[in-house]
């Protein structure tokens, strides 16, 4: 007799599993839910203009695919978005755009660095197209003044640093000597205030900012005021997206705005200046390689600004009830008096603090604003043959005075760390943490741990420098390994400023017989690329940089070889900075990305924890693993388990090797066979559309509850 309903145990099935048993069903049965927009009559109306596009540059199948539905989809909205990863050609899909649009005059809103790229690719993709670089009101005049072209768009692009421009500012920084006495001598240093609330003011890492290093639009973090001011002496420079907005309002049907994710902030004035120029478009198609972090505030101003319709819903301002509809919350809760009681071992007032933020996930209720006018695509999409990319962990091991020292900043970190916490001195605890990370690759330096009141806290006396380092030599010998294999080297080092390390690296290198050069930021980002050609055509083995400096648009094909000498927290800059060299068409050798760390280290654990948020964020893109979406981690999340890290005596290192091969195993389980040096076969469009993509998205979970990520399927 059969087991009645009663009886039937609930079983639990891993979300991989569940998908992978059931997605024929899932997949069928949402086809049949959904009824695609783009079909074979729209593909089949765009061909006139698809075949008379350069050969030189012309679009591949899914290219042309993914142009075409773009340029259909404006047919029922004003806007459009198109997320496409690094390396699938979002400037020639925006141009292709443009052209199937019939667009009269199209405005290209992209990073400075891009400019040259933007107007060299959409002369190669449309014969005889006429491009413009608008760097002041004079060029926009003649640019307004040229006759429409009967062929193709009249195109204007504009950097968005050119585009934000108004009076030249300074520092608003209050300077302050204070005095400390450290080994019965008086030292002086200087700190800077905030003009507003009086308060230091620090870096996100809690690091003290001087006016050089004080960036652009930088704010208060107690008191939110703005740290710039006028400078009455410097150069008045008008913002050019206000000039088109008062002078030219009607000049542009059509705006290109590329990284449109750098545009996301509510109150930047590079955000202020996009949404200006959205009101000022008939039609705006935002392009972009990573749409959101993982939260659902990351999409809330790109589509407030873009959709008329979330701006009856929504106030400007309204990102918690976004949160609650579309996002996530985490609720934390501190108690404040619990050292006192545990330690000290006598019972006390007991103060609870309760804070709320905002957690990765992103309803399934928010698919609605994007399905109906976004594409999802992806480097395997193009269906091409790739050259072999390999990511690898290079562990190297602490020694002799140096692994001494690290022991001693361990041990102080244990009794540093709660005492920041006791005293809400967010400083002291992140620089123990910053001073863990970097110090094994800066000991030459010394080091010097400094509370918010700057009482020194704990020091280190400097090494030789001439002492070369264990990661120093490792860097060595790799770079001369490649320099024998004919492959030149492109080296990370996220620490440029107050922790700068790169003169070292470059003098160390040089000293070995090698020909290395830095890219300093004093670099203007649209000369980047050509710094670097003159560089590498001067024999360069070696190339430092931060890699904020070459993240995005650029084509460092040049060194195959990479290697990241520090950690960075941010997945994002990781992914897209290690693939500068991997890409369709112009690579021809395998590309290796080395991660250089010390054993045993926080350098591990950093890396693991970074390779687990990759892992995730792969997850989130569709390539499911058995580990799920909840371990999705952002960079607060990641300090937060550095911190737990060092207070755990026992804790047991995380494996970043082990992390990074899990993520070599889902990267060569995309990619296709090496390219051969045959040349690339004619481009033959498909009859038929590609079938609609699956995207996996999260829902939404309690305010309160965090136990529960479901996964809903919908058509893209």
């Amino acid at each position: 007799m059969p087991p009645t309903l009663d009886a039937v145990t609930p079983q639990t099935v891993p979300l991989a599993t569940f998908l992978q048993d059931f997605s024929d069903s899932l997949c069928t049965t949402t086809a049949n839910q959904l009824t695609p927009l783009y079909t074979q009559d729209v593909f089949e109306a765009a061909q006139p203009i698809l075949r008379q596009f350069g050969k030189s540059k012309t679009l591949l199948p899914a290219q042309a695919n993914i142009a075409a539905a773009m340029a259909h989809a404006f047919t029922y909205a004003n806007s459009a978005i198109c997320s496409a990863e690094m390396s699938t050609g979002k400037t020639l899909l925006g141009g292709a755009v443009a052209a199937l649009l019939r667009s009269t005059r199209t405005l290209v809103l992209c990073p400075p660095h891009l400019t040259m790229k933007w107007s060299k690719e959409l002369q190669a993709l449309l014969p005889g197209v006429h491009v413009s670089i608008l760097r002041s009101m004079t060029d926009i005049r003649a640019f307004a003044a040229l006759p429409p072209s009967s062929q193709w768009p009249l195109f204007a692009i504009l950097s968005r640093e050119r585009a934000k421009l108004s009076y030249a500012r300074r520092p608003a920084l209050i300077p302050k000597t204070l005095r400390t006495t450290l080994n019965g001598e008086v030292t002086t240093y200087q700190i800077y205030l905030c003009p507003q609330c009086g308060q230091r003011v620090d870096t996100k890492d809690d690091i003290p900012v001087t006016p050089q290093s004080l960036k652009p639009g930088q704010k208060c973090t107690h008191c939110h005021s703005a740290l710039w001011t006028f400078h009455p002496d410097g150069p008045r420079r008008y913002a050019l997206a206000d000039f088109i907005g008062k002078q030219h309002p009607t000049l542009f049907d059509l705006l290109l705005a590329d990284e449109s994710h750098e545009m996301k902030g509510r109150g930047s004035a590079q955000g202020l200046a996009f949404s200006l120029l959205i009101n000022k478009c008939r039609r705006v198609l935002a392009l972009t390689g990573t749409l959101s972090s993982g939260k659902a505030t990351s999409l809330f101003h790109i589509l407030w600004r873009m959709n008329p319709a979330l701006r009856t819903t929504f106030k400007s301002a309204e990102e918690p009830r976004w949160i609650d509809l579309y996002g996530t919350w985490e609720t934390r809760t501190t108690d404040e008096q619990l050292h006192n009681v545990l330690v000290m071992g006598k019972e006390s007032k007991r103060r609870v603090h309760v804070s709320v933020r905002e957690r990765p996930g992103i309803s399934p209720h928010l698919i609605p604003h994007l399905v109906s006018n976004t594409a999802f695509f992806q480097l395997r999409d193009l269906g091409l043959a790739l050259p072999p990319y390999r990511e690898q962990v290079k562990e190297c091991h602490l020694s002799g005075t140096l692994a001494q020292n690290y022991e001693q900043l361990k041990a102080a970190a244990r009794t540093l760390i709660p005492l920041g916490r006791r005293t809400r001195d967010g400083h002291l605890v992140s620089s123990i943490i910053q001073a863990l990370l970097a110090y094994p690759d800066r000991a030459w330096q010394g080091e010097s741990i400094t509370d918010n009141t700057g009482v020194v806290r704990f020091t280190l006396d400097p090494l030789d420098e001439h002492t070369l380092l264990p990661k120093e030599q490792d860097l060595i010998d790799l770079v001369t390994r490649e320099r024998q294999a004919g492959r030149r080297v492109l080296v990370y080092c996220t620490h440029t400023h107050t922790r700068d390390i790169t003169k070292r690296l470059d003098q160390i290198l040089q000293r070995a017989g090698l020909r290395s050069a830095i890219l300093p930021a004093t670099v203007a980002p649209e000369r980047r690329m050509q710094w670097i050609d003159d560089r590498t055509a001067q024999g360069l083995d070696v190339l430092i940089t931060n890699p904020r400096l070459v993240s995005t648009g650029l084509d460092l094909v040049d060194y195959p070889t990479l290697t990241w000498f520090e950690v960075d927290y941010s997945t994002y800059l990781v992914r897209q900075a290690s693939r500068r060299s991997w890409r369709p068409f112009l690579q021809k050798r395998p590309v290796h990305v080395q991660f250089l760390l010390y054993k045993q280290t926080m350098q591990e654990h950093a890396w693991a924890l970074v390779a687990a948020g990759i892992k995730a964020a792969l997850q989130t893109e569709g390539d499911l693993t058995s580990d799920g979406l909840s371990d999705y981690q952002q960079p607060d999340d990641i300090m937060t388990q550095l911190v737990q890290q060092v207070l755990d005596r026992n804790a047991s290192v995380l494996s970043a090797e082990s992390m990074f091969k899990e993520l070599a195993a889902l990267y060569e389980q995309d990619r296709l066979p090496s390219p051969t040096e045959e040349p690339a076969p004619e481009v033959v469009y498909p009859p038929t559309p590609p079938e609609p993509s699956i995207l996996v998205v999260p829902t939404r979970s309690s305010k309160r509850d965090h136990s529960v990520n479901q996964l809903s399927l919908f058509a893209a």
